[in-house]
C-alpha cells in the first residue's frame, strides 16, 4: 500500500504516508474517494491534487507561537470537552480517541515531548492540525494542567497529582516542551 500511495503523492515524506495515510488506507482503500466522509476528514476536505502541490518540512516550531484555524481550534476544544470534560459530543465516539489522548498524554506528562510528530498545514496566517490532533490536544491538556499545578499551593498540587495518577495513571510530571518535533506542509 505504501508504494502506491507513494506513486500518489512522490512529494510526501516516507514518515508521513507510514504513520498518517497508510492505515486509513489499509482500512478503507486507496486512492482516496472524496466523496467519502471518512477521506474527506481525514484530508481536510482538500482533494488529492491538493496535497500533491505541497512542501513539506520536518522543523522544531514553538507550539505557543502558532495560531491555529478556527477549524482546528474548534477540534482541540471539542475533544477537551470530550476526553477531559467528559461532555458526551461527536468527539465523544471516536474509536479509541479516549484511549490515543491518554496514551498521549501519559507519554507527555512522562517526557514532555511528541511521541511523534503532528502534522501541520500552514496556511496564510493559521496551522491546520491535520494529522495528531489527540496528540496536540494532550499537549495543550498538559500544559494547562502543568501550569496550574503551579498555581496552588503544593500540598493542593500533591493530592492533585495523586488523583490523576489513580485515574489516568500518570506515573511522572515533567514541564511540558514548548518548541515540538512537527511535519509542516506549505504551498
Amino acid at each position: 500500500m505504501f508504494d502506491v500511495i507513494k506513486k500518489d503523492l512522490p512529494n510526501f515524506p516516507d514518515e508521513i504516508i507510514m504513520d498518517w495515510l497508510e492505515p486509513f488506507a489499509k482500512v478503507i482503500g486507496w486512492p482516496p474517494d472524496m466523496i467519502s466522509t471518512r477521506w474527506g476528514l481525514i484530508l481536510a476536505g482538500r482533494p488529492i491534487e491538493f496535497w500533491r502541490t505541497l512542501k513539506w518540512e520536518k522543523k522544531k516550531i514553538n507550539l505557543l507561537e502558532i495560531e491555529l484555524s478556527v477549524d482546528s481550534s474548534n477540534i482541540r476544544n471539542q475533544l477537551f470537552a470530550a476526553y477531559v470534560s467528559g461532555i458526551e459530543n461527536p468527539y465523544s465516539k471516536i474509536e479509541n480517541g479516549q484511549a490515543r489522548f491518554l496514551n498521549a498524554f501519559r507519554y507527555l506528562t512522562e517526557h514532555g515531548l511528541f511521541p511523534k510528530p503532528i502534522v501541520l498545514l500552514k496556511t496564510r496566517s493559521t496551522h491546520d492540525v491535520i494529522d495528531g490532533n489527540h496528540r496536540f490536544l494532550a499537549w495543550h491538556a498538559h500544559k494547562q494542567f502543568y501550569d496550574g499545578m503551579n498555581k496552588i499551593p503544593k500540598q493542593e498540587a500533591q493530592e492533585l497529582k495523586n488523583k490523576l495518577r489513580d485515574r489516568w495513571g500518570l506515573q511522572d510530571l515533567v514541564q511540558p516542551v514548548n518548541e515540538q518535533e512537527v511535519w509542516c506542509a506549505c504551498l
